[in-house]
């Protein structure tokens, strides 16, 4: 697997970071997780082709991680390049369907025209993809439902927090990941926001889980002036690094089982 982080910031624009989004290379297929404002380009610089994409994930609903979904299916409706060439699949929480259809009050333009939307509602279950699986686990975000994701391909695995405060549901998603993609809102001095974490959170939830590595995103421009890695690994022992945008983790599968071969390069 290669994650591409599109955007590791939150609704705040800032000229270092895009809101959430992320894409996933599992096996020959391409996956888009979250679609904040944006991610459509970033994937285009980060040398994607979000063309290629039959799966896009959700955590949730709140428009810094859905946004881009707009631009997505205008280009899939009216630009011939972009029509899919079946379906495209769409995995989210509860609502996902009425959501979608929602968007197409103030957008008609959205309805789907010579392809099939398919929509994965989380129930608990695995979907089960080409060489890739993955599971929704209901998470603490607020009154809204919301979804951590854990994705499984050669026996790799990358645990995505979505937007979570500390709960059951994120350290099943988390447990034993080679690779946990987590949000840290909060910069370690301000008490946490309400449905998410601060570096003390994510480090419990790491030695928890027992997670092998960390990267730390859904980042606040408060938490630039903070060492939220290393306010994480005095709670947690293993290697914790900060997004940002254009970044790639190849999550090696040649390496031994347990090891931690993540290589993170510039996009």
């Amino acid at each position: 697997m290669r994650l591409f982080v599109l955007g590791s910031g939150v609704l705040e624009p800032t000229r270092r970071r895009g809101a959430s989004a992320y894409a996933l290379e599992a096996g020959e297929d391409l996956l888009l997780l979250e679609m904040g404002p944006g991610a459509l380009r970033s994937a285009l610089l980060c040398g994607l082709d979000p063309r290629r994409a039959r799966h896009v994930f959700l955590s949730h609903f709140h428009p810094d991680h859905t946004a881009d979904l707009v631009a997505f299916l205008f280009a899939c409706n009216c630009s011939e390049a972009w029509r899919p060439v079946d379906s495209l699949h769409f995995h989210g929480p509860s609502g996902l369907g009425r959501f979608l259809e929602d968007l197409e009050i103030p957008f008609r333009w959205l309805r789907p025209r010579g392809w099939q939307r398919r929509i994965h509602e989380d129930d608990g279950s695995w979907f089960q993809g080409r060489e890739w699986r993955a599971r929704a686990f209901p998470v603490r975000h607020g009154s809204d439902p919301a979804l951590a994701w854990r994705f499984e391909s050669a026996g790799r695995v990358l645990c995505y927090s979505g937007d979570s405060a500390e709960c059951e549901g994120l350290a099943e998603a988390a447990a034993g990941a080679d690779l946990l993609l987590c949000e840290c809102t909060g910069d370690g001095d301000s008490p946490p926001l309400e449905g998410h974490l601060g570096p003390e959170e994510v480090g419990r939830l790491a030695t928890l889980a027992g997670a092998a590595r960390v990267v730390l995103t859904h980042l606040a421009p408060t938490t630039e002036r903070t060492d939220l890695p290393g306010q994480v690994q005095r709670i947690c022992s293993c290697p914790v690094e900060r997004a940002e945008d254009g970044m790639v983790w190849d999550l090696s599968a040649d390496s031994e089982p347990g090891g931690l071969s993540l290589r993170a390069t510039e996009g």
